[in-house]
C-alpha cells in the first residue's frame, strides 16, 4: 500500500512542525521529570546525611563528657600515685631509722649516753653524726669497736674527745665525744 498525501505542502509543513513541537515538549517534560527524580534523590540523601550528622554530634557530646571524666580520673590517679610515693618514702625512712637506732643500741656500752644524733641522706647511705658523753676512754673505744664490727655501719670515725669538768670538785669529770659513720640501712 502506498501512502499519498494530498495536503498542500504548507499544511504538511505545519503538520511536521506540530510533531516537532510535540516531540520537543515531550523531551523537555522527560528531562524535567528526570531532573525532578534526581533532585528528590539528592534531597533525601541530604536529609539522611543531616540525620547522621546530628546523631554523630550527640554521640560526640556523650563521648566528650566521658573523655573529660576519664581525664579527671587520670589526674586524680596521678595525684594519688604521687601521694602514695611520698608515703612510701616516709615509711621507708621511718623503718630505716628505727633499725639504725636498734643497731646503735646494741653497740652502745652501759657507761655511755648519747646527747645528740643527726642523720642525713647521701648517695653512699645515711651519714650519722653522734655526740655523746662517757666517764672513760675505754667506753668510747668499746663503742667505736662495736660499731665497726657491726655489719650495718661503715666508715666509723672518732672525730673528737673533749674533757668536760663539772663546776664542783665532787662532780665527776666526763668526756664528750663526736663520731661519724655511714649506715648501710
Amino acid at each position: 500500500m502506498i501512502k499519498i498525501n494530498l495536503l498542500p505542502r504548507e499544511m504538511q509543513r505545519k503538520e511536521g512542525a506540530k510533531k516537532q513541537i510535540q516531540v520537543a515538549l515531550l523531551s523537555i517534560i522527560l528531562v524535567l521529570c528526570l531532573l525532578l527524580v534526581w533532585y528528590i534523590s539528592l534531597y533525601t540523601s541530604l536529609i539522611k546525611k543531616q540525620k547522621d550528622l546530628k546523631t554523630a554530634e550527640t554521640d560526640l557530646e556523650k563521648v566528650s563528657v566521658l573523655v573529660a571524666a576519664v581525664e579527671q580520673k587520670k589526674q586524680q590517679k596521678e595525684i594519688l600515685e604521687r601521694k602514695w610515693g611520698i608515703v612510701e618514702k616516709l615509711l621507708q625512712g621511718r623503718f630505716k631509722w628505727t633499725m639504725i637506732m636498734d643497731e646503735l643500741q646494741k653497740c652502745l656500752p652501759k657507761s655511755i649516753w648519747l646527747t645528740s644524733l643527726q642523720g642525713t641522706k647521701t648517695d653512699a647511705g645515711n651519714l650519722i653524726t653522734i655526740n655523746g658523753m662517757a666517764f672513760d676512754h675505754f667506753s668510747i673505744a668499746d663503742f667505736v669497736t662495736n660499731t665497726e664490727d657491726n655489719d650495718y655501719f661503715d666508715n666509723v670515725e672518732l672525730i673528737s674527745i673533749t674533757e668536760a669538768s663539772g663546776g664542783d670538785r665532787n662532780t665527776r669529770t666526763t668526756l664528750n665525744f663526736n663520731i661519724t659513720m655511714t649506715s648501710k640501712l
